[in-house]
């Protein structure tokens, strides 16, 4: 499920400020530019914990670029651990359990 409202983002904004929902909930969010360098730190790959920052993980997932986009992100269940990558200029950091994530699936 799809949220109708498009979710406009500064780079600061984490999963955990998603609207709260059920697992496996999307939303779409809009990512300005200059996330690259600026937002909170980013932990995992592929799956991230929930206090991440959209923005840069989107970056780091390579779904969008520095210049910003459209994404869309699911609301996914906590992981015991989450291992860190560098991936498209952004290195994102190990983590442990965590209660919530969250993963890029793609771009609308």
């Amino acid at each position: 499920m799809v949220y109708e409202t498009l979710i406009e983002a500064p780079c600061p904004f984490r999963g955990d400020w998603l609207p709260q929902a059920q697992d496996g909930t999307q939303y779409q969010v809009s990512c300005p530019s200059g996330c690259d360098t600026q937002g909170p730190d980013i932990w995992g790959t592929g799956s991230y914990t929930s206090g991440s920052g959209i923005c840069r993980a989107a970056i780091h997932a390579g779904v969008i670029s520095s210049r910003g986009g459209v994404v869309t992100v699911e609301r996914l269940p906590g992981r015991p651990a989450y291992r860190g990558s560098p991936r498209n200029g952004i290195k994102s950091l190990d983590a442990g359990l965590n209660r919530a994530s969250f993963s890029i699936v793609g771009s609308p």
